[in-house]
């Protein structure tokens, strides 16, 4: 046994050094190049810091998107992300349709009209400056409580309160998040570091 972690040991070493080389197929890359590959990829990302930590309580009947803004004025959060929610809607409207897409690189607007389900979801909260408002990225996965708990998932358009929303929430304190339409993708709003 103790063969076997010297061995080991030594094919680690090698394999840092760059003097080892691992093959995938027909292709054999030393592992120093392999990294500086994946180095040289254009990857937005940026190290948060996190501020404040909330939890949430919607009440019966409440609009999830409008308590949501009042809940991000009141508190002055403008940033965040919210890693889940638990939710009883009464009623959701998720992008998805039953056609034919015409243009699949492009995005979907139309809407899938569910009542009575079960959600978990989560998302991220950026904020459009020249609107001055947090703009939601929420998404879900509901199960229909009278069809089995049979499941859609998708990007979260409106969603009326059937029982509760418990929601955790977490401030990102630095860099900005922005969330702000790209040009050159249908005019997405796409996440931003500031």
């Amino acid at each position: 046994m103790p063969r076997m972690v010297a061995l080991c040991m030594v094919i680690l070493v090698l394999v840092m050094l760059g003097s080892l080389r691992v093959t995938s197929g027909e292709h054999e890359l030393p592992i120093a190049r392999q990294r500086a590959e994946c180095q040289a990829e254009p990857v937005r990302s940026h190290e948060l810091t996190l501020g404040r930590t909330f939890g949430i309580v919607f009440d019966p009947g409440e609009d999830f998107f409008g308590t949501l803004a009042t809940f991000c004025t009141t508190h002055n959060v403008r940033q965040g992300y919210i890693p889940m929610f638990l939710a009883a809607f009464a009623e959701a409207e998720i992008v998805g349709t039953c056609e034919r897409i015409s243009d699949p690189d492009a995005p979907l607007w139309s809407k899938v009209h569910l009542t009575n389900v079960e959600a978990l979801g989560c998302g991220t909260l950026g904020y459009n400056p020249e609107t001055e408002r947090v703009l939601p990225h929420i998404h879900t996965s509901l199960g229909l409580k009278e069809r089995s708990a049979v499941g859609h998932t998708s990007h979260l358009l409106s969603a009326r309160v059937q029982f509760l929303v418990e929601m955790l929430l977490v401030e990102i304190a630095t860099p900005t998040m922005l969330r702000t339409p790209e040009p050159s993708l249908y005019d997405i709003p796409l996440l931003r570091f500031g």
